[in-house]
Order: C-alpha cells, then sequence, then structure tokens
C-alpha cells in the first residue's frame, strides 16, 4: 500500500468538496443513461482518500510507468524556473539517467487549489489521472501526456511524472504539428483543464514533440474556474470543433468502459459524473466543448 502522509489529515469528509465550489444541477444525461453503475458510485462516495489512492495504485504499472514505479531515485531537489508553478515541485533523477518531476500531496497551495475549486488532496490525483485517460485513449494522447504515477520519496507520496523536454511560450506546435495540437485541445475539453497556458506545454522542435504537463487542475466540474485553454481557443478560433471519426469513437470507448477506464473507481464521484457528462455533451454534439465549458 502506498501509504498517504498529508500533514494533519490523510482523509478528508468528500461532504466538504461542496464548499469549495457551487455545484450546477447535473446535465439531462442521453438515452444511454449512467456511465457509472448506482453501486460503483454510491461505493465511491464512502471511499477515504487513501482507498482511492490504493485504486490507483493498483491500476499503474504499464510499460511507460515501470520506470517511474520502481527505478531508484538518486537526485531529489527543489525545483525552480523562471515561472515557478504554485505548488512544490521537486527535480528527480532516477538511477537509469531519465528525468522527472515530483509532486508531493503536502507541496498543494491550499489557497491556489480553493480558487480552482478542488481540495488540495485532489491536485496529485488528477496529475496522475490525466496520464491514465491518455493512456487508455491510446496513441494519439498517450504520445504527448507525461505519464505519471503515485510514488513516495522518503515518506513523502505524490505525483511522479517524467520531464517533457523542449520549450514552453511558443505557437510553433500550431503551425509545426496541429494533428497534435488538435489532440491537445481535444484532451483538454473532455479532461476540462483549467490551466493550459503556454508556460503548461513543451515543445521540442528538433523531434517535433509536443508535451502536456501540469493537470493538477483539471477534472473540474460546471461553474469552476478556468484561468486559460490554449489549445481549445485555438481549434475554436480555427472552426475545427468537430470531433473527427477517431475522436469520437475514443469518447464512446469511454462511456463503455462503464468505469471510465478506471478513473470512475478513483475520481471523486462528482468529477466522474462530470467527466461523463462532457464525453456524453461532445458526443451529442459532435464536437469539443468550448473554453470553461465543465
Amino acid at each position: 500500500m502506498l501509504a498517504l502522509l498529508t500533514g494533519t489529515e490523510s482523509t478528508w469528509d468528500h461532504g466538504r468538496a461542496s464548499t469549495l465550489a457551487a455545484r450546477d444541477a447535473k446535465r439531462a444525461r442521453p438515452a444511454n443513461g449512467d456511465v457509472l453503475p448506482a453501486a460503483t458510485s454510491s461505493t465511491l462516495a464512502r471511499m477515504s482518500l487513501q482507498d482511492r489512492v490504493d485504486e490507483l495504485a493498483a491500476q499503474q504499472g504499464s510499460t511507460e510507468e515501470d520506470r517511474l514505479l520502481h527505478t531508484q531515485i538518486v537526485r531529489y531537489e527543489r525545483h525552480g524556473t523562471a515561472h515557478p508553478g504554485v505548488n512544490e515541485t521537486y527535480y528527480v533523477v532516477l538511477d537509469d539517467g531519465h528525468e522527472a518531476f515530483h509532486k508531493p500531496f503536502t507541496g498543494v497551495a491550499v489557497p491556489t487549489a480553493q480558487h480552482y475549486g478542488h481540495h488540495p488532496d485532489e491536485v496529485p490525483m488528477h496529475e496522475c489521472g490525466a496520464w491514465r485517460l491518455a493512456h487508455r485513449l491510446g496513441p494519439a494522447y498517450a504520445e504527448i501526456v507525461a505519464p505519471c504515477v503515485l510514488r513516495a520519496h522518503e515518506g513523502e507520496a505524490g505525483a511522479l511524472s517524467a520531464r517533457q523536454f523542449g520549450l514552453p511560450l511558443t505557437d510553433e506546435p500550431l503551425t509545426r504539428v496541429p494533428d497534435r495540437a488538435r489532440a491537445a485541445a481535444f484532451f483538454d475539453s473532455l479532461i476540462a483543464q483549467q490551466d493550459r497556458h503556454a508556460g503548461n506545454y513543451r515543445w521540442d522542435g528538433n523531434a517535433e514533440k509536443l508535451g502536456l504537463i501540469d493537470h493538477g487542475f483539471a477534472f473540474a466540474r460546471p461553474g469552476q474556474y478556468v484561468n486559460q485553454s490554449f489549445f481549445v481557443a485555438w481549434r475554436w478560433a480555427r472552426d475545427e470543433q468537430a470531433l473527427i471519426d477517431a475522436e469520437q469513437q475514443a469518447l464512446r470507448n469511454l462511456l463503455e468502459s462503464r468505469d471510465l477506464h478506471g478513473l470512475g473507481r478513483f475520481l471523486l464521484p462528482e468529477e466522474a459524473e462530470a467527466l461523463a457528462a462532457r464525453a456524453d455533451l461532445m458526443l451529442e454534439r459532435s464536437s469539443i466543448l468550448a473554453v470553461g465549458e465543465f
């Protein structure tokens, strides 16, 4: 079991989530009915944070995750950049030379998390959840989202993400790899990414690789705050919001999986329901959602 150390409390009352952001009335669901069986939703509502951490940890273990999970950490230091994130981040070097970043549960900036409408304990869960969804959606998304696992280092549990190499603050991906930029827009719309500004992706021009980072403020519910959504806004501006066939099939696969590709077993119940509602609405409209439409 991955022991969770989150300061003064390791679990929290799910009822408190409603005090962080007002929950809008649930959208009417299409005729295909509930995605999450009622028994699953009621079980989730009773699960502690540790229970959900254990569920997420049990799902980890893909080829992309094995290195992050099992390779010895040989360097661990506070990370600082010209544009530092609001949450504590640690630069990690693994024994095989690969690099990563660790974001502990205890390092989440509580006021910022609450501003985005989240309990701070959910932020590392979202980091991992975004990768798990990308992994299950297929190569088009797994290739642009950094692999991420829950892992503890010296008693500090948190999200450990593989490093995405490249530069921030450039619009080159929009012209060099427009298909991947469109995939990023689809993904950000689906996960309700609230903070995809130009510093929250990396562009490696030599490898022509787009890498999405920082998914802690995602899986939003209706009415929650959005800062920026770079790729969603770009795709709408080009009048390319319509879903392609592969995107429609990805949404159908997600909804038909009954547990949202496993995310329905560790996200908060209201987050899982909002994810399902977005997928339904995107299929109904055959379009990605607009910026801030959660």
